[in-house]
Order: C-alpha cells, then sequence, then structure tokens
C-alpha cells in the first residue's frame, strides 16, 4: 500500500483504509519507506502522518523512516490513515507492506471497545486461575504467608474494600511491617481479600526468569508487572544438530548449538515493560551455518518507576542507605539532565552480615570512546569491586552488571566540560547468603579507583595487507575463579586487536569443561565487558544459577573469542558505498562509513559484495565498530540511522539491520563462494559530535576450512514467512508452446490470466493497443502444479476491437460500446468554459451469461484547484464525475496520482468533465486520462437475481457469499409483498412465493444495497418507506 503519487507526495490530503485478515489471523505491518515531514518542536506529526490503529495500540509515523516491522496486530483489524496538511516538496509519501500471519496460541492481546465485522476466535491470555509467567507475578512474604517452602505469590488483581485493586497497596496494612523503618507494600493472595483476608507483603525485588523458546516465523511478547521493565538474561538462536527446522525441532536441549543475539533483542527490549520478540529466520554462524530452529529467549523484570524504592545520589556519599535497607535506586546528579564536568564517589556498603550485593544498570547514557578499542575520555563510570576495576561508557540497556559477596562496592562518575548525555541510573539489592557460603578473601587493595594502564606490545604494527582475525581461542573458568582478585585480566588481546566474543556461557557438568548435553545459560556480561575491548576482566566468584536447570548453580564459564584488528592496522580500508573486494589484495580489509571515524551524513544504497571471481572462497563479516544513531525508543525499529546487510546461504537470502552502540561480533559467514552480500546504509542523524559510524572487517577463507553440514530438511523460505513470487509476464508467438513452472521447494503456479492477440502490425509482439480475448479457461487445470506448458491456436478470433481512445469533449453526447478498454482524456487543460459527457456500455454481443462490468484506473489527473487539496471538490472546481448506477457519483479534482479506482458490476457508466473556472494564471495543468477496461467481474457472479417478466430482486455485496442458484417467476401481486418483506426484515434477503409460500434465502454477510430492476434492468424507484 502506497500513498498517492508515490514516490512523490502531492498536496494536502486526508484518506484512510482498513485492512481486515480472515478470522485466526493477525497482522504484521511493516514500513518499506517512509519519508514526511518530521516532527514539530513539541514532538507533534502535525504537517504529515501515517497513523496505524489496531484499536488497541496506535502508532503515528513521520519524518524519514525505512524499512522496519511497526506492529504486530491485536486483532484481524487494522485501519491506516493518511494525513497531509500541505504541498511539500522533496518528500517521497510512503509504501506499507502487510501480511497476515496465524494467530499465536500464547497471543494475549485482545481489542478493546472494536467490532469485527467477520466472527472470530480469539486465544486471548490464560484464565486468571492459571500460573501466570514468573516475571510477571510479585513475591510475597509475611502476613498470612506459609513457611513451608512454597512461594506465593501476590494475586492481581484483588478486592479491597470493595475497590479493584491492581498493584500493591502503600496504606493500611493488616499489621506493621516486619522491623522498625521499613515500609513495604503488600497484597492479597487471593482474588477477594475482603472475604479472604490472605495477605503478604510486596517483595518489590528482581523478579523470576522467564524462559521461552519461539519457533521460527512466531512471536512472544514479553511483559513485566508494573513499575518494573525488562533485562534480557538470554537471548540465543538454536540450531539443531542435524539442521532440523520443523515444528518437532522448536523444543530446548542442551545438545541443541547456540548462538547470541543478545544486542538485538536487547535493543528492542531492555529497559521496556513489555516488548514483542519475533524469530527470524537466519542462518548461525557459530554453528557451521545450519539454520535457527528456535530463538531461546530468558528474561527477568527490574523495578525501575517504584515510588516506596528509595533513591540515592551517586554524587551525595552522605546519603548512604540506612539499616534494613534491602533494595534502592543510585542516580547521577539530576538525572536524565546530569550536568557536566563532575567528579563523584558512592561507596555502596552492605549493612548486616552474610549479605551480597546485586547491582542492575537501568539506563546509561554517556559520551563513547573517540576510537573502538580505546579508554573512556569525556565521560568515565567506574566500577570498583572484588580487586577488579570496571571502566564504562557510551549508552547500555537494562542490564545485569555485578553481583559480589564483599561487603562494598565504589562507583565513580567523572565528566568533563563537554560531556554529553543523560548520566546513569541503577539499582541495587542486598541479598542474604548462608553462612556456609565461604567469600573468598581479597589478597590485595585498590588504593585508587582509576583502572590499570594498559598492558602488551607498545609499539604499533604497521599497516598490513595480510592482518586479519586470529585463530579462535577458548578459555574456561572454574568457580570460584580467583584471578579476579589479584587484577588479572581473563581475556586479552595485543595492541591493536580488539575482542570478539563468539560465545559465552555459564554451564554445570560433571568437570570444569563443557561437554554435550551439559546445562548452559548464556553469559551476556562477557559479551557487554569485553566485546571491542583490547583486555577484560570477568569475575566469577559469586554463584550464578542456571534458570534452565532448575536453578542448579554453574561450575564453569566458558568462553569463545578472536581477536580482530582494529582498522589502525589494516591497510585495505575503503567506503562501502565504493569499494570492491576484488580491489583489494590479501584476504581481510575494512569496509567503513564515508569519513570514519567521524561521522558524516550519508546514504548509500544497492551495494554488492561477493568474493573473488574464480576463488573458492567464502566471506566471514565481522562488525568492528558501530556508532550511529539509536532505534525508536517506542518501536526499537532502526530509523534514520541504519546499517542493513543481506547475505545468501544455500540460495535462501536473510537480513540484518543494525543501528544504535552495537559490539564487536561476527555477524555471519557466507555458505559457497559464489553467494553475494547486499550492503545499504543510511546515517542521518544530527548527532555527529558523539558518533563515529561505522566499520566492518571482512576475512576471506577457504571453504575447505569452514566446517558445513548437510541439512535434512530442506529449506524453503527465509525471513518471517514464505511469500509469493512477483507477477510474470511472458508472450509466445501462435502455434509455439510455452513452458511455465515453478523451480522453488513447495511454490505452485497460480495463473492470472491467459489471452490471445491480434496485433495491428501483424507482429508477435506484446500491445496494449491490440485486440485481445481471454483463453484462461482453457487451462485452469495449471493452476496449483508446478509445471504447466502453453500452446498458441492459430485460430479465427471470435471478436475483436481495438481500445478506444476518445476526447471527452469531441465525444460528448456519445454513446461508447466498449469491448476491451478505452481512455477517455481531455488533455493540455484550457481555461475555457466546458461540460462533457460520454456513456459507456460493455459489449452487448457478449453471452448473456457472462456478467460485464467495468475497472477504472486514473492515468492523469492535473487540475486548477482554488482550495487546499484533500478537502471535498468545490462547485466550481474544474472537476470529473463518474455517474454508476449502483455505486453513485465520484467526483475528481485537483492532482492524483495513477491509480486504481473501483470495479463496478453496472454494465454502464457515464464520465462528465465539467470546468466553468478561467484560469489566468501561467501555471500549465495536464488535463486528465482515466482508463476503463470492460471486465468479467466475478463478484458479479455471486449475485443471482429472481428472473421475472416483471421484476428482479438482486443484491450487490463485495463479500464472497455463495447462493444456491434460485429462479422463478411471480405474478404481479406478490411483488409489493416481495418489496415490503425486503425493506422491513432490514437485512440482504432474496424472496419468491411458490405455491403460496413464501421462501428465502437469508445472507450472513454486513448489510448491502437492495435494488430491484425490471426486466430491461432498469432499477425501480422505492419510497423511503
Amino acid at each position: 500500500m502506497v500513498s498517492p503519487q508515490y514516490p512523490t507526495l502531492g498536496g494536502a490530503r486526508t484518506c484512510s483504509k482498513t485492512i481486515e485478515a480472515p478470522s485466526g489471523k493477525i497482522w504484521m505491518i511493516y514500513i518499506v519507506d517512509l519519508f514526511l515531514e518530521g516532527q514539530n518542536d513539541i514532538g507533534d506529526c502535525n504537517a504529515a502522518s501515517l497513523t496505524i490503529n489496531d484499536g488497541s495500540d496506535k502508532v503515528v509515523l513521520c519524518g524519514l523512516q525505512q524499512t522496519q516491522l511497526v506492529m504486530v496486530s491485536c486483532g484481524n483489524v487494522v485501519e491506516l490513515k493518511f494525513v497531509s496538511t500541505d504541498q511539500a516538496l522533496g518528500y517521497r509519501g510512503f509504501k506499507v507492506y502487510s501480511q497476515t500471519i496465524d494467530l499465536p496460541s500464547n497471543w494475549v492481546c485482545k481489542p478493546p471497545n472494536m467490532t469485527i465485522a467477520t466472527t472470530m476466535t480469539r486465544k486471548t491470555s490464560p484464565p486468571t486461575t492459571a500460573v501466570l509467567p514468573p516475571s510477571l507475578q510479585i513475591p510475597a512474604y509475611g502476613g498470612t504467608t506459609t513457611s513451608n517452602g512454597t512461594r506465593q505469590y501476590c494475586k492481581f488483581p484483588f478486592t479491597y474494600q470493595g475497590n479493584s485493586e491492581s498493584n500493591c497497596l502503600t496504606v493500611d496494612p493488616p499489621i506493621p511491617a516486619p522491623g522498625p523503618g521499613v515500609q513495604e507494600p503488600w497484597c492479597s493472595l487471593t482474588s477477594n481479600f475482603d472475604t479472604d483476608r490472605q495477605w503478604g507483603f510486596c517483595d518489590l525485588s528482581v523478579t523470576d526468569t522467564t524462559i521461552y523458546d519461539i519457533c521460527r516465523g512466531q512471536l512472544q511478547t514479553l511483559r513485566c508487572p508494573p513499575g518494573y521493565v525488562i533485562d534480557v538474561t538470554t537471548a540465543d538462536y538454536a540450531a539443531k544438530p542435524d539442521g532440523n527446522i520443523g515444528a518437532d525441532a522448536c523444543v530446548y536441549d542442551t545438545s541443541d548449538c547456540f548462538q547470541s543475539d543478545s544486542s538485538t533483542i536487547q535493543n528492542s527490549c531492555a529497559g521496556k515493560p513489555s516488548c514483542t520478540v519475533f524469530h527470524f529466520a537466519k542462518t548461525l554462524a557459530t554453528c557451521e551455518n545450519r539454520p535457527s530452529a528456535y530463538l531461546h529467549i530468558g528474561y527477568t523484570c527490574i523495578p525501575n518507576d517504584m515510588p516506596s524504592i528509595t533513591t540515592y545520589n551517586l554524587c551525595d556519599n552522605g546519603s548512604l542507605p540506612p539499616m534494613n535497607t534491602s533494595r534502592g535506586f543510585i542516580t547521577s546528579p539530576n538525572f536524565p539532565t546530569t550536568p557536566s564536568n563532575i567528579d563523584c564517589a558512592f561507596n555502596l556498603q552492605t549493612l548486616k552480615p552474610y549479605e551480597d550485593i546485586y547491582l542492575y544498570i537501568l539506563d546509561m547514557d554517556l559520551n563513547s570512546p573517540n576510537l573502538i578499542g580505546q579508554s573512556c575520555t569525556k565521560d568515565r563510570f567506574i566500577v570498583s569491586s572484588d580487586n577488579n576495576v570496571m571502566e564504562m561508557c557510551g549508552r547500555s540497556y537494562t542490564d545485569f552488571l555485578l553481583s559480589t559477596c564483599h561487603s562494598s562496592v565504589l562507583l565513580q562518575l567523572i565528566r568533563t566540560s563537554d560531556a554529553r548525555g543523560r548520566g546513569v541510573k541503577l539499582y541495587f539489592e542486598f541479598r542474604g547468603r548462608s553462612p556456609q557460603d565461604i567469600c573468598s578473601e581479597i589478597i590485595t587493595t585498590i588504593s585508587t579507583l582509576q583502572p590499570t594502564p594498559p598492558t602488551g606490545l607498545t609499539t604499533i604494527p604497521k599497516p598490513s595487507e595480510s592482518i586479519g582475525p586470529s585463530p579462535h581461542y577458548v578459555t574456561t573458568l572454574c568457580f570460584p575463579d580467583t584471578s579476579s582478585l589479584f587484577g588479572t585480566n581473563n581475556f586479552q588481546c595485543q595492541t591493536n586487536y580488539i575482542l570478539v566474543i563468539l560465545r559465552a556461557f555459564y554451564g554445570r557438568g560433571s568437570r570444569c569443561d563443557y561437554s554435550p548435553g551439559d546445562c548452559t545459560s548464556e553469559a551476556d556480561n562477557v559479551y557487554r565487558l569485553c566485546s571491542g575491548k583490547q583486555k577484560c576482566s570477568v569475575p566469577f566468584l559469586n554463584p550464578v544459577t542456571l534458570p534452565e536447570c532448575n536453578r542448579v548453580t554453574a561450575n564453569y564459564l566458558f568462553v569463545e573469542y578472536q581477536c580482530l584488528p582494529t582498522p589502525a592496522i589494516v591497510s585495505n580500508t575503503a567506503d562501502l558505498c565504493i569499494g570492491q573486494i576484488s580491489d583489494f589484495n590479501g584476504t581481510s580489509g575494512i569496509l567503513q562509513s564515508t569519513s570514519y571515524p567521524s561521522y558524516t551524513q550519508t546514504q548509500c544504497t544497492n551495494v554488492t559484495l561477493s568474493s573473488l571471481d574464480g576463488s573458492n572462497l567464502v566471506m566471514h563479516m565481522y562488525l568492528i565498530d558501530l556508532s550511529i544513531s539509536s532505534s525508536d525508543p517506542h518501536t526499537g525499529e532502526c530509523l534514520n540511522d541504519y546499517l542493513e546487510l543481506s547475505y545468501q546461504c544455500n540460495n535462501i537470502a536473510y537480513t540484518r539491520r543494525l543501528c544504535g552502540m552495537r559490539s564487536t561480533e561476527l555477524l555471519f559467514r557466507t555458505c559457497l563462494p559464489t553467494d553475494k552480500i547486499f550492503a545499504s546504509y543510511n546515517l542521518l542523524g544530527n548527532d555527529s559530535q558523539s558518533q563515529r559510524g561505522f566499520a566492518l572487517l571482512y576475512h576471506l577463507v577457504p571453504r575447505a576450512n569452514v566446517p558445513t553440514i548437510e541439512a535434512t530438511t530442506t529449506l524453503t523460505s527465509s525471513g518471517i514467512d514464505a511469500v509469493s513470487t512477483p507477477i510474470q509476464l511472458s508472450t509466445v508467438c501462435a502455434q509455439e508452446s510455452l513452458s511455465l513452472r515453478c523451480d522453488q521447494s513447495g511454490y505452485v503456479l497460480v495463473l492470472h490470466k491467459i489471452q490471445l492477440g491480434v496485433s495491428a502490425t501483424v507482429s508477435c509482439n506484446y500491445s496494449l493497443d491490440d485486440c485481445f480475448e481471454d483463453y484462461t479457461s482453457f487451462y485452469n487445470n495449471c493452476t496449483g502444479t508446478t509445471i504447466c506448458n502453453i500452446f498458441s491456436p492459430l485460430t479465427q478470433m471470435a471478436s475483436s476491437s481495438t481500445k478506444l481512445d476518445l476526447d471527452i469533449c469531441s465525444s460528448a453526447g456519445s454513446v461508447q460500446i466498449v469491448a476491451d478498454s478505452t481512455i477517455i482524456s481531455s488533455l493540455n487543460y484550457t481555461s475555457e468554459y466546458k461540460e462533457c459527457k460520454v456513456e459507456l456500455r460493455t459489449n452487448s454481443l457478449l453471452p448473456s451469461q457472462t456478467h460485464r462490468g467495468f475497472k477504472i484506473y486514473i492515468l492523469t489527473l492535473n487540475l486548477p484547484i482554488e482550495h487546499s487539496q484533500g478537502s471535498q471538490c468545490d462547485p466550481d472546481d474544474p472537476s470529473i464525475e463518474i455517474d454508476d448506477p449502483e455505486l453513485g457519483l465520484t467526483r475528481l479534482c485537483g492532482d492524483i496520482h495513477t491509480r486504481f479506482l473501483f470495479e463496478t458490476c453496472s454494465n454502464t457508466i457515464e464520465i462528465r468533465y465539467k470546468n466553468t473556472l478561467v484560469n489566468t494564471t501561467a501555471v500549465e495543468y495536464k488535463g486528465f486520462e482515466i482508463y476503463v477496461e470492460s471486465i468479467e467481474n466475478d463478484e458479479c457472479r455471486l449475485i443471482n437475481t429472481i428472473d421475472t417478466t416483471y421484476a428482479s430482486v438482486g443484491l450487490t455485496s463485495t463479500t464472497t457469499t455463495f447462493i444456491r442458484d434460485f429462479n422463478t417467476t411471480i405474478s404481479t401481486s406478490n411483488l409489493p409483498l416481495i418489496i415490503g418483506l425486503s425493506v422491513g426484515l432490514g437485512v440482504p434477503i432474496v424472496l419468491g412465493v411458490i405455491g403460496g409460500l413464501i421462501y428465502y434465502i437469508k445472507v450472513v454477510i454486513p448489510k448491502k444495497k437492495v435494488f430491484i430492476s425490471n426486466a430491461a434492468r432498469n432499477e425501480i424507484p422505492m419510497t423511503e418507506k
């Protein structure tokens, strides 16, 4: 679906369209392209906008937006509304792609206050008696909760003093909270506290973990309780050992191969109260390019907006948490408008023995380093714990930061005078541990918060063509790992090389090493702490539980990584827009944005990359650095800034779109030397001072060196679902054959139209001016097959009429028979008074069993207008009127692009042109061209009439409804009864009288127009009665 005149934006207008899917289906709405005027100073899209509304959610879009998923509808009906308030040059409008998917079995959405025309079977959320996902439940303690080891949860909503409550209450607890100074809210354990009196204090801590396995092409909504936000703990695509992607493969198994995609999922979900995750099919580079079978998602919910939780100022070390504190927020001064030029520290200490500190980032928005691999400069957030120092800057989503069994964590924020960004917001918890759990002693103390200076090579290697990624390294840390107590870096590369984490997970097995079948859980903190850095240290002193295995404790941390060269030492460097791999020597090179590492506004489309011609090399593509505008905060999609890479594997195309700040990662590997990569990027952000652009590293490897596996199942599609191919046109000369075939596995032919044609020039070349006769019915058996042979006979055509070209004023008042098509026009508008009309009729010689109508298009419409485009045509405006006996009058004026208008069931229409405005400006107008095609209207075939000598009753409908053949003769005396019943019942019915009895067929569709016509098919006027 496109905007009027796409890809140009015309004048002012307001229009809308509603799309409805069958019962049991919902819509996925994508923006293919959108370029409208942007928001005003207060963030409103008041100049131009596209609004997508499913009755539950509403998305308003304006500005520049690129391909993205903008909505998964709540129900099966979606309304799209386009508004443009004025003529704006230089904008494209929009192009929208919509696709239906089966209603997921776990779909919890139900559109409120929305009437659906068809009967729907919608699967909603489980009844209130069912167990909710762990992340959506708030535990309760104290009160009437039992102490038998069974955890109890708040029941929402619950009735209290006759009112329905959906949150924990902060007033009137049945008994005081335990301990002095504790002000915990409370909740009911049942749906009615007034009658049951069962209650407990709300444990407003991090929730339990919820785990989902999302099948290919399916989606899952992640949700948190009110006041909580999502922390993604695991986001792994999984591949089966045999490459199976069937329905039976969508089950978690410890023997599967996993590849993290936490950056993408965090970009969409972290820090939000809810989000929708979709399994976009892909190949897994770290799993021998096997296809993804399911997406393994784990998440918890972190308190973010809780008035009952105290907030502490990071720069006020005098306001430390008091005794009995169990949790709290720590923010930089005046967050989210933290000032620059500050240097302050906060010493977070436990208040009781046998307590651990758990620290989470809720939001961090600080300046990034100037170059990848460099230390932070303008902003430095330093965290010191367990003799380990972490220095952070840039952007971070909601994420687990650390846990320590020691009594303190030291936080420091240093900002220069030109630092930018919102600042930092943290959440902490003090959690008790058993006295039997021994906390390792810290061997040395840290006298300063300053990080240890970098070590490694002291000389910078000269740029080289042969420099490429290192071999794969594997490091396993055994619990408890005490190396961090000595300030040791667990993972380190030489100078001007940076870390890329290929796989990192905590595991539980029979020994301190990974074995197939071990239970594992993604170590997201390793990606965050180490990716893109020259070295890093990952503490593993505190127990880590594995949600996939009933919360057993991990006994090892497995990390697989490589070291990648930075652009500083790679001589093969080029702009992605113009660089070609064939122009480089060596097997590795850097492809980067214009002016990298400086940000420059650039647009680049349709770049094709491939391995060297005739070689046996496949390509590994790494992301070295990405520093561009973040995704949209509401949709999580990449809009103004993005890098899009499409690659082939086993003749299937896969696409990745990246934006924001992303860590170094292996993006993909091609499967064959002939596979191509298609790239484009869009950098149109305005924050060039704090952004760098992007850099990619490609590495060519002999295919024999890359292990592959033959999949045992057939790969039929990529992306969200299988889609039909574009319509193809073929022409074959008389007495020759044409073979039509579908080569894609799982696809079949659909024939839209076959026509015999006669050319006025006696040539075998298709032209719209030729005469045609429909021949489709002779090959109906081809539809649904994979191959079909068409033979073009040498035969006399029954009738032929070339296309009419009529000037409406030269043919004024005439009646034209349209056997095929005609163009009604008045070109080169002149400012003179005109009132012209022409009547068009379908060919009356066609067989009476075939119902004919018209299909009407605008080719050109460019007339002067006295008011803003988009409102109704004024009576004095030059205009076109199309008068259809059934649809009524359609009036057109102003400037309208080429578009389809409507189809008719009538075999007669009248087109009128009126110009009463004498235009005196120097502007030239084109006039108009209306294309009218005589068609066989299949929907009109569904209308059965009662054939009588005197009258017939018919029904017009656009709904596919089949009515059994019903013909009878009725007397004139029965006609008033039929008409009266038809009008009085107020529903679409067809009536007949046989032997004094009244029979009727009721059509179960929305109310439609009923018309009465005589034998000459002239409509009989009906009074309001």
